[in-house]
């Protein structure tokens, strides 16, 4: 099973799961806003693949979508934390973040190559907002069922993933050649990533769901 086709059928999962707890429970609008999202991702899925199929190159493709990744994923952030001030920070990082990002794809790199660089700030923001969000969360004087939070999970998912990608890709940035071994080492690491990350995000639209007893 090639790559592309691991990601479409876990985002295809998590969409459809999503999808019916949204229909079957009331749920946060952030956990609502996961959908259109998660289409967005399974579309450009579909597309890459058929362009790997047809030997068109893909490093646009996954520049844009590595960018929406990342600019939803501060919306999110904006939605569960409560601290205006931090909200407005985030905001703000929002819209800088794609101008910094498409700035350096169109006059920096030139289409060449992912932007790595840019790519790295974006994880280092998920991770910070994301820490952030758990000295909020425990600083609360009420104590909170966190295995009923959706918020929770979720950011638990984004500070897993962006804070083993962060060092990976500034690690990248420092090398100019990678060894096919390290390349597919990587590869799969990446693997194990979304793995956990849509686990995650899959418990967060579940958490929320109410059984009756009988």
């Amino acid at each position: 099973m090639s790559v592309q086709n691991f990601y479409t059928i876990i985002i295809s999962f998590c969409l459809l799961l999503n999808m019916i707890v949204v229909i079957t429970n009331k749920t946060p609008s952030y956990i609502k806003s996961f959908i259109p999202f998660l289409i967005i991702s399974l579309v450009l899925e579909i597309l890459t693949y058929k362009m790997i199929l047809k030997g068109l190159p893909t490093t646009n493709v996954y520049n844009f979508s590595s960018v929406l990744e990342i600019c939803f994923y501060l919306w999110i952030l904006i939605n569960v934390n409560e601290n205006r001030r931090v909200k407005k920070i985030i905001f703000i990082s929002e819209i800088i973040y794609p101008i910094i990002c498409f700035a350096d794809i169109y006059f920096y790199q030139k289409f060449n190559g992912f932007h790595t660089i840019t790519y790295a700030l974006g994880c280092f923001l998920i991770i910070l907002f994301s820490i952030i969000f758990f000295y909020q969360l425990f600083a609360k004087p009420k104590a909170i069922v966190l295995t009923k939070e959706p918020a929770f999970w979720i950011c638990t998912a984004l500070l897993l993933f962006y804070s083993v990608t962060f060092p990976m890709f500034v690690f990248v940035n420092f090398m100019k050649d990678f060894p096919p071994i390290i390349a597919n080492n990587l590869q799969y690491l990446i693997i194990v990533l979304n793995v956990f990350l849509y686990l995650l995000f899959s418990i967060a639209f579940l958490c929320r769901i109410k059984i009756k007893k009988s």
